[in-house]
């Protein structure tokens, strides 16, 4: 018997166990004896003590006589003294073995009464002495002339004439059957063969079986179909034992044929306690397709039978799960991969954070009938068909099933997540590491953690199918049903937020603490990416997600799903997994990974705003305009110094505005650059802290894995850095304020000062170009020296110099130079005054000594221009309406753009600082808009005085109309529009700040099922995070359309005059006046109605449709649910 043995306690032995028994088969088939001819041993023949045959012995037994002494035999002394008579021929081989007396039908019906007996005497004295004696001596003429393997027994055929034959030989293996089990040895729970005694009783009991098949022609037996059955398992157990040259194979092979034949025909009956103890005794629940086992057929049609009729027991009246299926589940929880090794494995603290309770496993309730579908299911012992049978079997309880299910789905993920972080962190503990191939090698390592989560998934796919062909689907059942398939289908999601983003994030920060770069191929060639840039393009949510691991998606994760991320970095401990001895501790340094972070996602944003600052400072310090303005503002006579020289007075009078002139400098204050950088302040540079300001609050939450004093320097740290750029957008902002508050004020009166002053030196101007229209008549009809004296005289009493304004009969010179001259001759004296350095060498060079430009005083037909004409016609060279303008303090100075940058300034610093939190003295307050808003509308109305100087000079109104277009009337359909329309509208749309809000809570909304939903405080801290930004917006409409509600119930119909506005004068002179609507109550609308109601309109859709109702719901107020934030924001605040 050269068969390898079985040794279950080998693992080594394994794959040959796989080999013999895939070369064995599990079907019975007909062996080719010729094949075997040299294994077949000799024949034994048995020499009794016994006497010759008799013909006439044998004819004289009286059959009726005999059948009378057995019917009345009743004590074990008379039925043995019927065996004794009937055993000189039974057990006489010169009978039996003679066919002259063995075909006789006299000597096969004294077989028959000799069996008979035989089976009498055992049934009233089945242990005795003499009992074995006979039996032995029975089975020795029975096996007269057999070899080992029972073949070519001379007496098979005598003794087969009688079926009471096989009876005996079963009698004798039940009497083997109780040796059996009285010399088995308890060994792990169960009593195995193990002693010498044990094992040649196995043998021989089977020998005994095959005898009864044998004899009863291999008719099928029930009782002994059964018996051969019952140690089958002891059958191999005897088989391992012998050694291996005495080991034949196909014995065993025919074995397992044998048994799988038997069970796979066999009627069995689940009330018989027999075999009920025969499945037990065979452990079908530890049955395993992932195990070798010389029955595969049979064990899984014994599990199959176990599955349906022996998963419960009765103790003490009560249904409960049969004892050895419980024996078996504890069992297989303590080899080294089973679920509550990984169980106990796991973090205790780590799991809190997950809300499971690692001490479940040891409730003595857990180990159930699901948990086994499950654990076996997924562990690939059972299939979906064998695990089914469990669940019809059992009471099919769904939502025990799933209790199970989702605590052991969870901790299987969590201890693929701790492998995958401790396989992923390996990488980096190397000192001998390849930091030019970090991130490559580190990609492709990936690949093969990727084919374990796989094989995860494969599991989890095992058990979903399971759920899909056993689980009714009808009313509350597929709600949870569906829930369970959510959670199966999330898996893949889960997986990317849960592990492959957080090694992610572990090769980011390692590749930028060992400043890895790396290399990609492009359209446009190789491109060397930088550590920097990864961190930036990682934190920002543009990085894909290179370490797939399972999920296929190759979308990268945005800055809110990133949060999260890192949330289950620190749930899942892996900075505590990865680390390196060049560390402080063997954790990664919290402290480090922020400062790179910070240093590198914040760089760009940080950087920008300390140059903004820096080159704010230097310029209101170094600024010598700056400076000068100042002093402007603090003297008492405000003189002013004219900066650019003479020339500069073609753009201003006094301090300019616009691009010109000293005012020019505050205004820069102002400037579109200011806003864009404050904008960007509370928008871009915003948008990287929150998610990193998040993090940090949820790192300040989390208790798993975290060394306290560790933590606590690392805390200390970022909330230094964090407040260090909290003080910089401060300081900005404050430095902005400090001098919008020092320089508001003086600048308005200045540019009113500026306006007026313009008045007085055109209406001078106009008296003097009368003037000069007056003198030139006294030329007329004068020649020769009368002439020439005239005009010397006209030019002495002007006070024209050098010549530049030259008088004749037919024409006036009108010089630029000699204008500025005479312009500044008289401002200089004006008060507040100015003052011009005058070179006069550098006079002559200026383009503006040669500019004369010839005003007619007689026409070609030689008529006198009127003097209304004359005038004009010089004028024109004082709207900036032609390019050779002298003048051009109407084009430049009466633009509305520095006080539009001035405003849209103001409204950027009415939003930061509030977001901010800064106190209300140091805000911007919605009236301060306003007032300035009411300044630009003083900069477009045409006064009394303005209207005459607008008619001097040809002009129609103080600014061009497509500057007051959606400021006093809509641009598209001409309509009036509120005063405070345009400027509310710049309050209200602030899309780039809700941006974050907005996908905050899409983000949080389409989560789909999350394995790991992270609790409430979590959910609280990114609320708390992303839902200001939701209030300030609200707050700062609100507050002001509450300034602007007020500021419209001090006017009404009988009090408009502040609020017309004479924006242009018709050809003939008429005003056209802006004059706002007026609601029911006869109040001016300084905010339309319907730019409320779009703004109203807003709002609503951001929370109706844009967020789904997300910052309601999330208020903690049931109140608030159905209502807009507006109006829940005085509950909230109180």
């Amino acid at each position: 018997m050269d068969l390898v043995p079985f040794n279950f306690g080998s693992t080594s032995k394994v794959g040959i166990l796989l080999i013999v028994f895939l070369t064995l088969g599990c079907t019975v088939r007909q062996i080719d004896k010729a094949r075997h001819e040299k294994e077949v041993t000799p024949p034994v023949f048995v020499e009794l003590e016994v006497t010759p045959a008799s013909g006439s012995k044998l004819e004289a037994v009286n059959l009726e006589k005999i059948e009378k002494k057995i019917a009345a035999a009743k004590t074990p002394i008379e039925l043995l003294s019927v065996v004794k008579e009937l055993g000189e021929f039974i057990t006489n081989k010169n009978y039996i073995e003679n066919p002259k007396y063995s075909n006789s039908i006299k000597l096969k019906t004294l077989l028959g009464h000799y069996n008979q007996a035989l089976l009498s005497l055992y049934e009233v004295s089945p242990e005795t002495v003499k009992m074995e004696k006979l039996f032995e001596q029975y089975l020795l003429v029975v096996k007269s002339g057999c070899n080992e393997q029972i073949d070519r027994c001379l007496n098979f055929s005598f003794f087969s004439s009688d079926f009471r034959s096989a009876i005996v030989i079963r009698s004798m293996a039940l009497i083997l059957d109780s040796k059996i089990d009285s010399s088995k040895t308890e060994k792990e729970g169960t009593k195995k063969c193990l002693s010498e005694e044990c094992f040649k009783s196995i043998s021989e009991y089977y020998d005994l079986i095959r005898l009864c098949h044998i004899l009863k022609n291999r008719n099928k037996d029930d009782e002994v179909d059964f018996m051969y059955m019952k140690r089958a398992r002891d059958y191999v157990d005897y088989f391992n034992s012998l050694p291996m040259n005495s080991r034949d194979g196909e014995a065993i092979r025919r074995h397992v044929a044998k048994f799988e034949n038997i069970i796979s025909n066999y009627s069995a009956n689940p009330n018989d306690p027999k075999f009920r103890e025969f499945i037990v005794n065979f452990k079908p629940w530890t049955y395993s397709k992932l195990e070798a086992d010389p029955f595969p057929f049979g064990t899984q049609k014994m599990f199959s039978y176990a599955a349906s009729n022996f998963l419960y027991e009765n103790k003490n009246g009560n249904k409960a799960l049969s004892s050895d299926f419980i024996q078996a589940l504890k069992i297989s929880q303590v080899a080294g991969d089973s679920f509550f090794s990984n169980v106990r494995a796991l973090n205790p603290t780590m799991l809190g954070s997950f809300s499971l309770d690692p001490k479940k496993i040891e409730e003595p309730t857990f180990l159930n009938e699901y948990f086994f579908i499950i654990d076996r299911l997924y562990r690939g012992h059972l299939n979906v068909e064998e695990v089914s049978q469990i669940w019809m079997g059992s009471e099919r309880s769904e939502d025990k099933l799933y209790s199970v299910l989702e605590y052991y789905l969870k901790m299987e993920v969590l201890k693929m997540v701790v492998k995958t972080s401790t396989d992923m962190s390996v990488k980096y503990a190397d000192k001998n590491i390849n930091t030019q191939s970090l991130i490559y090698d580190t990609i492709q390592k990936s690949k093969e953690i990727s084919d374990r989560w796989t094989d995860v998934l494969v599991r989890f796919d095992r058990i979903a199918l399971f759920l899909g062909r056993n689980i009714k689907k009808q009313g509350e059942i597929q709600k949870k049903y569906d829930e369970k398939m959510r959670m199966f289908d999330s898996l893949r999601r889960n997986i990317k937020y849960i592990s492959a983003y957080p090694n992610k994030m572990m090769m980011v920060y390692y590749s930028a603490l060992h400043e890895s770069s790396f290399e990609i191929n492009t359209y446009f060639g190789q491109i060397k990416v930088d550590p920097n840039t990864v961190i930036k393009l990682f934190f920002g949510g543009e990085l894909p997600p290179w370490l797939r691991f399972v999920n296929t998606d190759p979308t990268a994760l945005n800055k809110i799903e990133l949060i999260y991320a890192f949330y289950f970095t620190l749930a899942t401990n892996i900075f505590e997994i990865y680390g390196s001895e060049e560390m402080s501790t063997a954790a990664v340094d919290y402290k480090k990974f922020f400062s790179l972070v910070m240093k590198q996602y914040l760089y760009e944003e940080k950087t920008r705003v300390e140059t903004e600052l820096r080159e704010f400072r230097k310029f209101i310090s170094g600024s010598s305009e700056y400076g000068s303005f100042l002093r402007i503002c603090a003297s008492k006579d405000r003189r002013v110094p004219i900066v650019g020289g003479i020339s500069s007075l073609q753009y201003y009078a006094y301090v300019g505005g616009g691009k010109f002139g000293i005012s020019a400098f505050a205004q820069k204050i102002y400037s579109s650059d200011i806003e864009i950088g404050l904008r960007r302040i509370r928008t871009d540079f915003e948008s990287k802290i929150r998610p990193i300001r998040t993090m940090v609050d949820i790192l300040k939450n989390n208790n798993s894995g975290v060394e306290q004093q560790s933590k606590r320097e690392a805390l200390s740290y970022i909330d230094s850095e964090l407040n260090q750029i909290e003080e910089l957008k401060r300081s900005y902002y404050r430095e902005v304020v400090d001098q919008h508050r020092l320089v508001s004020k003086c600048l308005r009166e200045l540019t009113d000062f500026e306006r007026e002053r313009e008045r007085v030196i055109i209406g001078e101007e106009i008296e003097f170009l009368k003037a000069v229209y007056n003198s030139m008549l006294l030329l007329k009809g004068l020649q020769g020296d009368a002439l020439n004296k005239k005009i010397a005289e006209i030019h002495r009493s002007f006070n024209f110099q050098k010549n530049l304004d030259v008088v004749s009969p037919t024409e006036f010179k009108y010089s630029q130079l000699g204008l500025y001259l005479r312009l500044y001759d008289k401002m200089s004296k004006m008060k507040p005054g100015i003052d011009i350095e005058i070179n006069e060498e550098f006079l002559t060079r200026l383009d503006s000594y040669k500019e004369k430009k010839a005003i007619k005083f007689v026409e070609d037909d030689g008529t006198y221009v009127k003097p209304e004409v004359f005038v004009a016609n010089a004028m024109k060279l004082w709207n900036g309406v032609d390019k050779s303008a002298y003048i051009n303090w109407t084009e430049v100075n009466h633009s509305l753009s520095p006080q539009e940058e001035k405003i849209t300034t103001l409204i950027e610093l009415y939003k930061l600082g509030r977001d901010l939190g800064l106190p209300p003295e140091q805000l911007i307050q919605p009236q301060e808009i306003i007032e300035e808003v009411f300044q630009l509308h003083k900069l477009i109305n045409i006064t009394a005085e303005d209207a005459i100087m607008l008619k001097q000079l040809s002009l129609s109104s103080k600014v061009q109309r497509k500057e007051i277009n959606d400021k006093l009337f809509n641009s598209n359909t001409g309509y009036t529009v509120g005063l405070l329309d345009w400027f509310f509208l710049r309050i209200a749309n602030d899309q780039e700040a809700l941006l974050d809000a907005q996908q905050f809570s899409k983000t949080v909304s389409s989560w789909g099922y999350f394995l790991f939903a992270p609790n409430p405080k979590i959910d609280q801290i990114m609320r708390d995070n992303y839902r200001p930004i939701v209030l300030r917006y609200e707050a700062g409409i609100n507050s002001f359309k509450a300034a602007v509600s007020e500021l419209e119930t001090k006017y009404s119909s009988q009090n408009l005059e502040n609020l017309k506005i004479i924006y242009a004068l018709r050809s003939d002179g008429s005003p056209e006046i802006y004059q706002p609507d007026l609601n029911v109550q006869g109040h001016p609308f300084l905010i339309s109605d319907n730019k409320r109601k779009n703004v109203e309109s807003a709002i609503f859709n951001f929370h109706w449709k844009e967020t789904g109702e997300y910052y309601l719901k999330k208020l903690g107020d049931p109140e608030c649910k159905d209502k807009t934030i507006l109006s829940c924001q005085e509950k909230l605040k109180k």
